[in-house]
């Protein structure tokens, strides 16, 4: 991965990995601020249907507006590569929320 996306996002380190994607936390080089960078695994970048899941999660989320929901802030969608730019919450991950304090 190169450490520039769509000419934009500074990749700066990894923060969460999951099963379809990995999570980085990034700088928008435009306006200086912290991002967060779901990347879609490299093998899925080919699957349409995995695209269009990517694709219909941007378009969900931002017709949400609420404090307990990160705000989305670009689709990147390149030959190699895809990507949501999203809102970054530092803090500890959901899972370890509720690992500490049971469901929320």
């Amino acid at each position: 991965m190169t450490d520039l996306l769509a000419g934009r996002y500074e990749v700066l380190e990894l923060i969460g990995k999951g099963p379809t994607s990995s999570v980085f936390r990034g700088l928008d080089t435009d306006t200086g601020q912290p991002v967060a960078l779901k990347v879609l695994d490299p093998r899925l970048t080919w699957d349409k249907e995995a695209l269009e899941r990517l694709r219909r999660e941007v378009v969900i989320s931002r017709l949400v507006d609420h404090t307990g929901i990160v705000r989305v802030h670009d689709l990147v969608s390149a030959v190699d590569r895809a990507a949501v730019v999203q809102e970054l919450v530092d803090g500890p991950s959901l899972a370890a929320l509720v690992s500490q304090d049971g469901p929320l």
